[in-house]
Order: C-alpha cells, then structure tokens, then sequence
C-alpha cells in the first residue's frame, strides 16, 4: 500500500469513525448498479475513488450521490430519498 492510499485512509477514518457507517457506504456502492459501471460511460467506482475526498463517503452515507436504486431507479439527485420527487408527478 502507498503512503498516499495509506494518509487518505487514516484521514478518511477520522472524518467517519463509525465503523457501522462504514459498513453503510461500502454496501451502497456495492449494490448500486451505476457504481458497478451500469451507466452511460461504463465507469466503476474504486476503493481510491471512495477515499480520494472527504466529501464522497459523506455523500453516499447521506444518499446524495447514488445514482441507481436496486429497482433501477434514479435516485440522489442531490435529494434524499425521503423528499418526495416532485418531477414524476
């Protein structure tokens, strides 16, 4: 492992100390089509993707960047999925 992947690891950490919260976005990238290269350029998420900046892991806890649910569905359009989405009305 590089020093780099290594300090962004142990920053990413402090930022998120729960480990349950861990759990939460590693699970959500893994069962989301879009970040398993289900999308319009074929681009899957990696483990440096994750942890490049504060802001990802944070985002996909909060659901803000999750682009596909299970049933396929867009979703985290920068509204969480409790909001309603008032565009399919």
């Amino acid at each position: 492992m590089t020093s780099d992947r290594a300090a962004k690891i142990k920053t990413r950490l402090r930022e998120i100390p729960n480990r349950e919260d861990w759990k939460t976005i590693l699970s959500r990238v893994k069962e989301s089509p879009w970040h398993r290269g289900e999308n319009d350029r074929g681009w899957i998420a990696t483990f440096d993707w994750l942890i490049k900046n504060a802001s990802t892991p944070i985002r996909i806890l909060e659901r803000s960047i999750c682009r596909m649910d299970a049933c396929g569905n867009e979703i985290g359009n920068g509204q969480s999925e409790a909001e309603p989405n008032l565009s399919r009305l």
